[in-house]
């Protein structure tokens, strides 16, 4: 399966409800790539409003996702996604930092999601960088 197949399969409809369904999962984002993982990360992050989604189960999820891959920002991400699931979120300088370290790593747009929508951003200082970000990737 490829990185574009597994994201579209799970985007908006991950199993909130079913931990083991969800652990498969992150078992089969492991074989795929970092940015796969990280996928599964923005899932459990981000469930859609109109799904349960059952907090315990989710941070039962990301603990075996944070185990099970290799990425030099996985637990900084990863700890924002763990926020996002207890109902916090992250300052936007803290975001824009992140951000910066994440730009060093082409084509992590699953990290960059995670961030991205844990802030409040309301002066779009967060979307202008995720704009260059993606320029800056997207450039031949």
């Amino acid at each position: 399966m490829t990185e574009t197949d597994f994201i579209s399969e799970i985007d908006c409809a991950f199993p909130y409800e079913n931990e083991a369904a969800g652990l498969e999962l992150a078992r089969k984002a492991f074989q795929i790539s970092a940015n796969a993982c990280f996928m599964v990360g923005e899932e459990l992050s981000r469930p859609p409003m109109s799904v349960p989604a059952p907090a315990e189960i989710r941070l039962r999820v990301l603990a075996l996702l944070r185990g099970g891959f290799a990425h030099p920002l996985r637990d900084k991400v990863l700890d924002v996604a763990e926020l996002r699931i207890c109902g916090a979120s992250i300052r936007v300088d803290g975001a824009l930092a992140l951000l910066r370290e994440i730009s060093d790593y082409r084509h992590q747009y699953c990290a960059m999601n995670i961030v991205y929508f844990a802030c409040d951003d309301v002066d779009g200082r967060v979307d202008a960088e995720c704009e260059r970000i993606r320029a800056e990737w997207d450039a031949p």
